[in-house]
């Protein structure tokens, strides 16, 4: 089974077991992340990789990340698409002191 089945067994999961029926996950608009630690917020990973393949048991932390339209900014080589970095930045006001929405940013390596 490779990753990209695995979340979309999440998503089905998700969609079915949530009780307010008025929003529905679209396995498309969202991302797996696999957390190395427990306060870390996980890597996000290559939905074409085996699971055997990856640190997943039974029990394990496996987060879904809801990808929102303009949120996303991507700098990478086309070439190899999956060698880069996710950074997440949030904006923040110095004036209000208050926290902005997040952003993700994907570099070339």
């Amino acid at each position: 089974m490779t990753l990209g089945q695995l979340k979309a067994k999440i998503v089905q999961e998700y969609n079915t077991s949530r009780e307010d029926k008025s929003f529905e996950l679209a396995i498309d608009k969202c991302k797996i992340r696999i957390p190395k630690l427990e306060e870390d917020l996980g890597d996000v990973v290559n939905e074409s990789e085996l699971v055997d393949n990856c640190d997943i048991f039974d029990g394990k932390l496996v987060y879904l990340q809801i990808t929102k339209e303009g949120r996303l900014f991507e700098y990478v080589n086309q070439k190899d698409p999956n060698n880069a970095y996710y950074i997440m930045v949030r904006e923040w006001d110095c004036e209000s002191w208050q926290f902005g929405p997040i952003y993700e940013v994907k570099v070339d390596k």
